[in-house]
């Protein structure tokens, strides 16, 4: 188990979980996510898993997935991508709702190339297809929650990698070398582009937030102008809200930035490569990728 040393006194925080290792030596997580008692992940060999926040003995929820990747996490289900089979160029792949109360599995839509990132609000089910090294274009999809057809919302992207709703009901995506809006009358904004490639993205405190290989980007309504809030971060996951931005980095740290601050601060050090990243009003959640297996651990520490 590595060590992680936390920079945030008791008196400082308040009352917190432990910092450390909630779940440990997992086939290769890459992305988490928490509702008011879980965390979420899926692993490399098919499975998406939870376990209580507080410890205890990890469940798993379904297995036989195909590649489960992206997670999003509601009050009533869970949903999780599957990148589909590689043999078939993964033209095969789905979005799939895990509904708490009946512990029910629904595929909501299948036959989609590679799907990555999903978020879910009242209208329906967002996702971007990553499918930027197989013969697919990759596109920002919409699945209605009246279950009718899905649709196209953004075509032939470069690569898209991630995804963020905001409440102006706007939807964000990451590609390379670019990071751009669509509004709710349909027409698209790009907030960023160039050369340095963004990696994730988040809404919070009434921004949008993301992250590339160097640096750390906001931006908010009405003119969604972003603006550069920390450099030389390489940051690999991001969440926020009205509270703090909190990201994890390729230096192995957990970093916050306090709401009107401009030096973001050091959290969590000896955190392993991060990535994925998810918070809930007390803690932070992350994966670390092992140095010595293809295997990683669930990691958390107080805000």
């Amino acid at each position: 188990m590595r060590a992680l040393a936390l920079l945030c006194s008791a008196a400082a925080c308040g009352p917190r979980l432990p910092p450390g290792v909630l779940v440990q030596d997992e086939p290769a997580m890459g992305t988490v996510a928490v509702d008011d008692a879980f965390a979420y992940w899926a692993t490399t060999d098919g499975r998406v898993r939870r376990i209580a926040k507080t410890g205890g003995d990890a469940q798993t929820l379904a297995d036989g997935q195909q590649a489960p990747t992206g997670l999003f996490v509601d009050a009533r289900a869970l949903y999780w991508t599957t990148q589909g089979d590689w043999r078939k160029f993964f033209v095969d792949g789905t979005i799939v709702r895990w509904d708490k109360a009946t512990q029910a599995m629904t595929t909501i839509v299948s036959m989609q190339p590679r799907p990555w990132r999903v978020q879910v609000n009242s209208r329906g089910a967002y996702w971007v297809d990553n499918s930027v090294y197989q013969p697919q274009p990759c596109d920002l999809r919409f699945a209605p929650a009246d279950g009718s057809a899905p649709k196209t919302l953004a075509d032939n992207l470069n690569g898209a990698i991630d995804l963020a709703l905001d409440d102006d009901g706007g939807v964000t995506w990451l590609e390379l070398g670019r990071v751009a809006r669509l509004a709710p009358d349909g027409t698209v904004k790009e907030l960023s582009s160039g050369k340095i490639s963004p990696v994730a993205i988040a809404w919070g405190g009434g921004a949008l937030w993301w992250t590339d290989n160097v640096r750390v980007l906001r931006a908010a309504p009405p003119d969604w102008t972003a603006t550069i809030v920390a450099t030389q971060e390489s940051g690999m996951g991001i969440a926020a809200d009205a509270n703090g931005t909190y990201w994890v980095n390729r230096s192995m740290e957990v970093r916050r930035l306090k709401p009107g601050a401009t030096v973001p601060e050091t959290i969590a050090t000896g955190v392993g490569p991060g990535d994925g990243f998810a918070m809930d009003s007390a803690s932070v959640f992350w994966i670390a990728n092992l140095l010595s297996t293809p295997n990683s651990d669930l990691m958390h520490a107080a805000r």
